[in-house]
């Protein structure tokens, strides 16, 4: 029976390896993509956000590459604190992050939590070597108007995400746009 246990707890920790990104401890983009796509399926709505880090390649070219690490890390800290545990946060790759928001709050507030976001990564980075170079471009859709599945979710997200990128990043933007 024993051999059965820590059978059953091995597997328990290779499955949870599996769907978390090892520097992060967030989701991995495969076990994001199925948790939102199975709250989608049964209809529960919800709004994503992307967002990366402006500049990373810089950060990682000038300070070196555990920097870099250092700075995931850290927005993954963040977002833990920011957002509630209901929420859906996984880090979708090199400097790319997702949120979906399950407690549909209304645009406005979503805009806002943007900006929350947006100001506690620069916040935290405002002293020391890192001064006013960490910042955060976010992209928001919103369910079911940017799309019902994830697909569709994270590709207006990213182009939301991208027309912050071309004003120069720092900033949040949501695509539909919110009137």
């Amino acid at each position: 029976m024993k051999k059965m246990d820590e059978l059953q707890v091995e597997n328990d920790r290779l499955r949870i390896l599996a769907r978390h990104d090892s520097l992060t401890g967030l989701l991995n983009r495969g076990a994001m993509e199925e948790e939102v796509g199975d709250l989608l399926k049964n209809k529960k709505g919800g709004i994503f956000l992307m967002l990366d880090v402006d500049h990373f390649k810089d950060i990682n070219d000038v300070y070196g590459h555990l920097t870099g690490d250092l700075v995931l890390q850290e927005l993954a800290r963040i977002m833990g604190f920011l957002f509630f545990k209901k929420d859906i946060i996984g880090r979708m790759g090199g400097d790319e992050f997702a949120v979906f928001l399950t407690d549909l709050p209304s645009p406005s507030a979503t805009l806002r939590k943007a900006g929350e976001l947006k100001h506690k990564t620069a916040q935290l980075f405002e002293s020391g070597p890192l001064s006013g170079t960490v910042t955060v471009s976010i992209g928001i859709s919103l369910y079911p108007y940017g799309g019902k599945d994830f697909q569709t979710l994270y590709q207006k997200a990213d182009e939301a995400l991208y027309q912050v990128k071309r004003k120069g990043g720092n900033g949040y933007f949501m695509n539909p746009p919110h009137h």
